[in-house]
Order: structure tokens, then sequence, then C-alpha cells
């Protein structure tokens, strides 16, 4: 019902500016109907937009698709969110230094692996 607002003053806009008549349409009238039909555009994208509307949506949305590194660390940053209704700025930034620890611990790992593996490929003899 609320999207039908919109249509409907840009309708009624149509009549008064002189679109649906036989008079030319002023210049002043051409800028108005722009400025209905984007804010009818906006209200219709706005409407029925998948996208999060505000940053912490965002967030939680990244933080549920995100497979961590530090499961104990994700974990805990759950248990705080639920305890405090929200996320805390401070312990999502706290959690993310922690996971960027153990994303560089893992990739260390791998690089002492492959360089290991490529030694040995380099000093076989055939």
């Amino acid at each position: 019902m609320v999207y039908f607002v919109p249509l409907g003053l840009a309708t009624f806009s149509l009549f008064k500016l002189g679109l649906l008549s036989d008079e030319p349409l002023p210049l002043w009238g051409s800028l108005v109907f722009a400025l209905i039909v984007a804010f009818c555009v906006k209200v219709a994208v706005t409407a029925f937009s998948d996208a999060p509307t505000t940053y912490s949506e965002a967030l939680y949305g990244c933080l549920a698709n995100y497979t961590p590194v530090d499961k104990e660390g994700y974990l805990r940053l759950q248990v705080v969110t639920r305890e405090k209704g929200h996320l805390d700025t401070a312990e999502v930034l706290s959690w993310a230094q922690t996971e960027q620890r153990a994303m560089d611990s893992a990739n260390r790992d791998v690089a002492a692996a492959e360089s290991t593996a490529k030694a040995d490929f380099l000093g076989k003899g055939v």
C-alpha cells in the first residue's frame, strides 16, 4: 500500500504539470517531474532490495558467511555479542587482530611446507 503513494503522486504531478493535457510542459515542470520520478525509483529500489540497510546488518552478514581461522575467538565474539545485544566495536577489532595473527601463522606454516617441498624437488637428482 505504501509503495502506491509515490506512484499516485507521480500521476497527480503528471496531470498537474500538463503532461496529460495538450499544453506544453514548462521547464520547472520538467525538473519537478524528474525529481518525482527519481524519488519513486529510489523508493522502489529500497523497498525491493535485499541489500543491507545499516552497517551493522552488513557486518552481521559478513561475519555469518565468514569461516574463521581462530574458532575460539569467533565463538567469544558471538558470546559477547549475545550478552550485549549488539556488536561491540572494541571486541570486533580485538577479534580481527587475533584472526589476522592466526592467518599470518597459518600462512607461514604453508610457506614453510612449500619451501621444503620446493627444496626437495630442486635438489633431487635424476
